[in-house]
């Protein structure tokens, strides 16, 4: 027995030599037989269901569209979690970029702060201006800044 079954995204599953007539439901009595024989309403009411689908000659297309649906149920699940993990992923890289340029910026302060005294004895003179305007030099002197300060406070 050939059996088809369409998903969400438009892709179908075939699956042969299938036969679910005989199949059992996956829906058992809480009890065992010879205990109590009340049911949840739950299980009794999809036991009753299932019975009548047999009667009628349903339960094939039943099965087919329970399975069907747990299908599309997980292809929509994977999908939202494939898209959250993009958010989750684009929201971190965003949070790295503004953590190296708080971290780049508080160097570069330092720098500033650094070469205060450099530019009050040269006053305004093209080389110093040119220092002052260059950020790589300004991180470099706010880095040593920090470092020696760090190693000054280390015992020793």
């Amino acid at each position: 027995m050939r059996r088809e079954i369409h998903l969400v995204d438009g892709s179908v599953l075939v699956q042969e030599g299938f036969n679910s007539e005989g199949a059992e439901s996956p829906v058992q009595p809480a009890h065992s037989a010879g205990g109590d024989k009340k049911l949840d309403p739950i299980q009794s009411k999809l036991r009753s269901l299932r019975t009548k689908a047999r009667r009628l000659g349903v339960w094939n297309s039943v099965l087919g569209d329970t399975e069907r649906g747990i299908v599309n149920a997980s292809l929509l699940l994977s999908r939202l979690g494939r898209r959250i993990r993009i958010i989750l992923e684009e929201l971190a890289l965003k949070l790295k970029q503004e953590l190296r340029e708080a971290v780049l910026k508080g160097f570069r302060e330092a720098g500033l702060n650094a070469a205060a005294p450099l530019v009050s004895f040269f006053r305004n003179t093209p080389l110093c201006l040119a220092l002052t305007r260059d950020s790589n030099y300004l991180f470099y002197l706010g880095f040593r800044e920090r470092v020696s300060r760090f190693l000054r406070a280390q015992p020793i």
